[in-house]
């Protein structure tokens, strides 16, 4: 048998080989290569340099300056709420009609009866709390402010007291018990030098048939009062 075919078959195979090799080459070329453009990697520091730039721009505030910022606020309400001393201030109550001697500090003390008495209508009532009023600030008039409040109210509570007395009596048995705002009030008016208002709160206290409590009554705190204001001139 002559060799001839087989070489002929074996060259065929040989170039068949050579093909397939070469298209499967061609082949995993082509799927690695890219099918899009992508867009390069922003270099790590290029990257830092931003953001410490940004973080330049706009610093973090410290505790220290959150602490100022939120505390700005309040002090410029407290500044703008603060009551000028040339202002007659009002005491906290609901229509802020009513004056307080003191400004905008008003004690703890005599606060709830000056806001209940501004709304309250009954006469014994309205008696109740100028007594209690009243009373608490002659204790401390050694303050002034206190003084300031002892003053005004007494002057009140006496200029009312023709609406006040028929219910007050009414609660005493028909008779009018002591009512301390005339002698303290006068006691005040005298110790600041004014005798004549002093002896005029003693009449006012006569007209209404009120006693002190002492053994000559508000005729003879007159006459006293009468003697301290010769005193005085000479």
């Amino acid at each position: 048998m002559s060799n001839a075919p087989i070489f002929f078959i074996l060259v065929v195979i040989v170039i068949a080989a050579i093909f397939v090799v070469r298209r499967l080459a061609n082949n995993s070329a082509a799927e690695s290569q890219p099918t899009s453009t992508a867009k390069p990697a922003e270099p790590a520091a290029a990257k830092t340099e931003a953001q410490a730039s940004n973080a330049q721009a706009t610093p973090q505030s410290s505790p220290q300056s959150r602490k100022e910022m939120s505390e700005k606020p309040v002090k410029e309400a407290n500044k703008s709420t603060k009551v000028s001393k040339d202002v007659d201030p009002v005491i906290d109550s609901a229509d802020k009609s009513q004056p307080s001697p003191l400004g905008a500090e008003v004690p703890d003390e005599v606060k709830e009866p000056l806001i209940a008495l501004d709304d309250e209508k009954d006469p014994l009532a309205r008696h109740r709390l100028y007594q209690q009023i009243t009373e608490t600030s002659y204790r401390n008039r050694a303050d002034e402010g206190w003084r300031a409040i002892c003053k005004t109210y007494s002057a009140r509570h006496i200029k009312e007291f023709a609406d006040l007395q028929q219910a007050v009596a009414a609660a005493n048995g028909g008779n009018l018990p002591q009512v301390t705002t005339f002698q303290n009030y006068a006691t005040l008016l005298v110790e600041d030098g004014k005798f004549d208002q002093a002896i005029t709160v003693c009449e006012q206290a006569l007209a209404f048939g009120l006693d002190d409590k002492t053994k000559t009554g508000f005729a003879g705190r007159i006459e006293r009062i009468q003697k301290q204001k010769a005193k005085a001139a000479s």
